[in-house]
Formats: structure tokens, sequence, C-alpha cells
């Protein structure tokens, strides 16, 4: 009873495995076009090479007319490739494509292409066996011309579509860290400093010059650049750092909290000096929606 249930179990998981729905990169349009092209090749350099078919038997001719006409073979069998990934392509459009789908797909393939290979070999070259045999004989190197090329290129397209997985994975991933460090240059894109992103404290405006104001340990540093705060908005657009006032850029992992002053919002830095850096209207919106997002200013409350 045991061993009954355990293979209907593996028997549900195999049924389930060839109903679900085909990856899309097996059929989509530029691998398909990848797919027949190779399959061609393929097909093109294996008759030519092993000779199946009994094909070094129908005439006399010269290895070069062998090539033309064992060309002319090939395309044949390849319309009947296009013409099912055509029909392939039209049944998407209304219900999923099931591996079951597609491997029948494929066994059709070999069926109408042996039979055409047969009804060639029995009309044209007058061969003696039955019909029934030429297809035999014509569905195992139609199955092999087919398989093998099918095989090798479903195995790159799993790769390819792994290989882009990871990437996005890897870029997302990136993505998602904040970079490890910092660089400042002047207005000339010469580099001055470069310091760790969470050591950025704030940064502070002054005419043609800004001061940046960082922790070197358990210090409290500052350099003097000549650039303009506008333009460390565009060299720190990747960065957690964002604008406040007219004067001043802050780095949001060293804020303490936003409390509503008098005179507006404000910003207090998680420094021993407990720094307050004002937050003027054009800047507000985009101060309050770092902590709370979708939030109108009027909503928001003190964020410790």
């Amino acid at each position: 009873m045991v061993t009954f249930i355990v293979r209907t179990n593996q028997q549900d998981n195999c049924m389930e495995k060839v109903q679900r729905e085909i990856p899309d990169f097996f059929i989509n349009k530029k691998n398909t076009v990848i797919q027949i092209v190779f399959t061609t090749v393929f097909a093109f350099v294996f008759i030519n090479i092993y000779k199946p078919f009994g094909s070094q038997h129908w005439y006399n001719i010269t290895q070069l007319q062998f090539f033309f006409f064992s060309g002319l073979l090939v395309l044949q069998g390849m319309l009947v490739v296009l013409l099912s990934r055509v029909i392939l392509f039209r049944i998407k459009k209304y219900c999923s494509v099931t591996i079951r789908d597609y491997a029948l797909m494929i066994a059709l393939e070999i069926i109408v292409m042996a039979a055409f290979y047969a009804t060639y070999e029995k009309l044209i070259i007058k061969d003696s066996r039955s019909f029934l045999m030429l297809w035999y004989v014509a569905s195992g190197n139609t199955s092999l011309i087919l398989l093998c090329p099918y095989l090798i290129s479903s195995l790159y397209f799993a790769w390819e579509d792994k290989k882009h997985k990871l990437e996005k994975l890897i870029k997302e991933k990136n993505s998602a860290n904040p970079i490890p460090f910092i660089s400042f240059y002047d207005e000339k894109e010469a580099l001055k400093l470069t310091i760790k992103t969470t050591n950025l404290l704030y940064i502070e405006s002054s005419d043609n010059y800004v001061t940046i104001h960082y922790a070197n340990g358990f210090a409290l540093e500052k350099y003097l650049l000549r650039n303009s705060l506008k333009q460390m908005e565009k060299m720190l657009c990747k960065y957690p750092v964002i604008r406040c006032h007219r004067s001043f850029m802050v780095s949001i992992s060293q804020i303490k909290k936003v409390r509503k002053g008098k005179k507006g919002y404000e910003i207090e830095m998680n420094m021993p000096d407990r720094k307050v850096l004002p937050v003027t209207k054009t800047y507000e919106q985009e101060v309050l929606q770092c902590f709370h997002p979708g939030r109108k200013p009027a909503q928001s409350r003190e964020n410790e």
C-alpha cells in the first residue's frame, strides 16, 4: 500500500512537470530564429558528413552537386520547422504552451519530415523498400538531425537565461547597497577628497565654495572645496545625501531627528554638538518624503 502511494505521488509529480508551462526563453521569437538557423546549419553539415538516408547511393554526382541538392533538401525540411513554429506562436496568443505541447510539436516535426523524406526516396529515387520501412529509417535519421541541435540550443538558452537573472540579481543587490566611498571634485573636475559614505555629515555652501563636514574617527573635520552646491547635487545624486536648504546638504544616515520648529522644519544631526540645520519650504517635502513616504508636510510628525 505504501509502495503504491509513493509511485502514485511520483507519477503525479511527473505529470505536473509535463503540464507545466514552458519557460518563455525556449519559445520567444529571438531564440526561435536562432534555433532554426542553428538547426539548418547543423542538418546541412550532418548530411554532408554522414550522408544519411542512403544519399551516397542516390546519383553519381560530384561533391559540389551533392552540397547543392542536400542544401535544397535541408531548406525544405526547415520549412516544416518554420511552419510548426508559426502555428506555435498562434496557439501561444490564445493559451499557454506546456512542456508536453512543445514535445508534441517536435514529435510532429519529426513525423512530417520523415514522411516527406520517405516519399522523396520512394517516388523520385525509386527505392525498392516499403514506404513504412523508409519512413522508419528516415524517422531515426531525422530525430538525430533535429534533436541534437534542439538539445544544444535549449541548453544554451537556459544557461543564457540563468546568466541574465544572475546579472540582474547582482545589479539589484549593488543598487540596494550604498556605495562605500564618496569622492569630491572641484569645479575643474579634479579629485580633491575621498571619504567613506557613512562618514559624511553635511555640506555647507558659501559663495563659490562648499565646506564638507565629515567624521574622522571620533574627530569632526571639514574640507573647503571650490565648487557650487548645485554641482554637488548632481555629483551626489546616487548617494544617500539630500538638500534641505539653499546652503546645506545633509547625509540621511546622520540625521537624528526631523522636527517642527517656530520657523518651520529643522534637522537635528547625530553629532556631539547636536548641530541643527534649517529646512526651507523649497526642500521641505523632499526631506519629509525620506521619513514619511506619501505624507504631506502638515501630517508629518517628529522622527526620532
